[in-house]
């Protein structure tokens, strides 16, 4: 290999680009092999937090803004900002339990389904219907789950 090679630069950013979404989605669990993050956070001031939150975070945001820049690939609208929102989810989600009492946090594979669910049901029993407003929620959730909904006043 030569170091004076015109592409060096790019095949370094491409390997800390590559690091980082191995460690993302290590911390995720989304059926990689491994790189140690696996273990439970116990601390909100734990280091993968902290660089969830801040460097890889940044990262995306500089990948993004470069990418848009020059024309070369950068992710849809949708990608980049569910892949923000899933990050900062994954941080305040683990911070929020661990404030309330929980005594460590595993990160892996969080569970939406079962929310899911509960909404296509909602949506089922109220016809289909995709624009729900609180009356029909009411209607659905009240005889079945013996959930009131408390009125405004």
């Amino acid at each position: 290999m030569t170091l004076h090679s015109p592409h060096l630069g790019e095949q370094v950013h491409h390997r800390a680009l590559h690091e980082d979404n191995e460690n993302w989605f290590d911390m995720h669990d989304t059926s990689f092999g491994g790189t140690g993050q696996k273990a439970p956070i116990a601390d909100v001031d734990d280091g993968r937090l902290l660089w969830l939150e801040n460097d890889f975070t940044c990262y995306v945001k500089k990948v993004q803004a470069s990418s848009v820049a020059s024309g070369n690939g950068a992710f849809t609208g949708e990608t980049f900002e569910a892949l923000l929102f899933t990050t900062k989810s994954t941080v305040e989600t683990t911070r929020y339990l661990l404030t309330q009492g929980i005594n460590y946090v595993l990160t892996r594979k969080p569970k939406q389904r079962p929310i899911e669910a509960v909404f296509g049901r909602v949506r089922y029993m109220c016809g289909g219907n995709d624009m729900l407003d609180a009356r029909a929620v009411d209607g659905c959730f009240g005889p079945n789950c013996k959930i009131q909904v408390r009125k405004a006043t």
